[in-house]
Parts: structure tokens; C-alpha cells; sequence
């Protein structure tokens, strides 16, 4: 079983015209390390579907609960695929959608040209967190440009569904998409048991 696992360095991010593309390798470097932000409308849901213990606040935000070194709760390891389990429930959180691209309406991280990203819905600039094993440096490629756009409309709100953004490998297992259904049911039904016995 393949695990990477990032030391703790301070991030580098490019800007999107430094890639030529990104796959989706489903190999768990988000699932693993790092904190993963919640919208409200996202924290609500993991909330009144698992309980108050899957979600921290920090300086006014919220996050899904993760030990230092420990995998998100919601990861489900299948052979040398992570895959999540949120996400066969309609639940995955938008930062986990759109990693590891980082999109702002303003330059975030210098390099502003190269950052500009045009999109139907406006001006954006996006930029790529490198600790990804799935990117591929380079000019970017028609696909890229599409699987940012994607990613844009995901961090808009206008797109719920995950098509280059995610990983293909995942899909090509139909054992793989009922192991998903059942483990993100076997954690609801924990935690209602939980509740029953609590109450």
C-alpha cells in the first residue's frame, strides 16, 4: 500500500500556466495532510449526518477533525486507491473538489499574468499546490484549461458534479463504488447507533 505523506513545509504554489496537466491519481496526499475548510452549508450537513465530533473551529472557521498524521475520518483506502467516502454520500467538501488548485478573484501568490485565468464567469487567478503527485509541469493543455474551469464553477457554487477534477481510476471499479456506498453508509449507521445509545 503506497502512502504519501508530506512533511510539514511551507506551501508552494504556481500559478496555473506552469502546468501542463493535472490527473487525479486518487493517492490521498489531501485525504492525509491537510486541514480540510468547510463552508457553512458543509459543516451543517457533516454535522446533522455524523455528529458534532467530525468538525473542529479554529479562528472562526470550521474543518473536518483530523489528527496530526492521521487520515481525514472520511477516507476509505480500497488496494492502492483513497477515496472518500463524503463524496458517495453528495458530501464532499468544495476545498477537497478543487485541490490542488487555489482560485481568487485578486493575485494571491504573485506571478499575476501568469495566474490570469478567463473564464465565462470572470476573471479569476488560479494557482496549483505542487505537493501534488498528479500534476504534470509544463504548457498547458487544452484539458488543463478545462479541468480548471471546472474547478471554478465547483468553487462558484454553479457545479456540484466532479468530472476532471477527480479521479478516473476511481471509477473504473464497480466493486470500488459499492465499497464507497457502503462504507459512507456503515459510518451513518455507526453514528445513529451512537445516538441510540446516547439517548
Amino acid at each position: 500500500m503506497r502512502r504519501y505523506i508530506i512533511k510539514r513545509v511551507v506551501p508552494i504554489f504556481l500559478p496555473w500556466r506552469k502546468i501542463r496537466d493535472f490527473n487525479c491519481l486518487a493517492c490521498g496526499v489531501c485525504c492525509y495532510n491537510f486541514k480540510v475548510p468547510l463552508k457553512p452549508h458543509e459543516a451543517v450537513m457533516i454535522v446533522r449526518n455524523f455528529g458534532r465530533g467530525y468538525i473542529t473551529s479554529s479562528w472562526g472557521k470550521q474543518y473536518i477533525t483530523k489528527e496530526d498524521g492521521e487520515p481525514c475520518p472520511f477516507l476509505l483506502r480500497k488496494g492502492d486507491l483513497s477515496l472518500c467516502t463524503l463524496q458517495s454520500l453528495g458530501m464532499k467538501p468544495t476545498a477537497c473538489k478543487v485541490w490542488p488548485f487555489y482560485i481568487f478573484k485578486r493575485p494571491a501568490y504573485g506571478k499575476e499574468e501568469e495566474a490570469y485565468f478567463s473564464h465565462k464567469s470572470g476573471s479569476f487567478y488560479v494557482y496549483v499546490d505542487q505537493r501534488c503527485p498528479g500534476l504534470i509541469m509544463g504548457k498547458p493543455s487544452l484539458r488543463l484549461r478545462e479541468t480548471i474551469s471546472e474547478a471554478i464553477e465547483i468553487w462558484l457554487g454553479t457545479r456540484r458534479e466532479q468530472d476532471l477534477t477527480c479521479s478516473s481510476r476511481a471509477a473504473l471499479s464497480t466493486g470500488v463504488i459499492q465499497s464507497l456506498h457502503w462504507a459512507g453508509n456503515s459510518i451513518l449507521r455507526q453514528y445513529s447507533r451512537t445516538l441510540c445509545h446516547m439517548g
